[in-house]
C-alpha cells in the first residue's frame, strides 16, 4: 500500500499516480498554511514538498503520517474538518 492509501484509506494507487497524488496534497498544503495557523504550525519542519519527500523517501512516511493525524485532530477538535478534508482535495477518491 502507498503513503496516500494509507493515509486516506483508498485502493491501491500506481506509483505514477501515487506522485500524482502527493503533489496534488502540496499543492493544498500550501494554500492551507496561508489559510490555517494550525497547517503552518503542525507542517513547519516538514518542507514544501512533505507528500512528495515522503513519496520519495520512506523514512518520512511515519513522520508525515504523525503530522496528518495532528492536524486531523486540531481540525476535529475545532469542528473544522473541511479544511482537514482540503488537504486531499483533487485526489479523485
Amino acid at each position: 500500500m502507498g503513503l496516500l492509501d494509507t493515509l486516506t484509506r483508498s485502493g491501491r494507487r500506481d506509483d505514477r499516480t501515487e506522485k500524482e497524488g502527493a503533489a496534488r496534497c502540496d499543492v493544498n498544503l500550501a494554500r492551507l498554511r496561508h489559510q490555517d495557523p494550525d497547517a503552518d504550525r503542525i507542517f513547519a519542519t516538514a518542507g514544501t514538498t512533505p507528500f512528495g519527500d515522503a513519496v520519495r523517501n520512506p523514512a518520512l512516511q511515519t513522520q508525515l503520517a504523525e503530522r496528518v493525524r495532528q492536524y486531523a485532530a486540531a481540525k476535529h477538535d475545532q469542528g473544522r474538518m473541511d479544511r482537514y478534508d482540503a488537504l486531499f482535495a483533487g485526489l479523485g477518491d
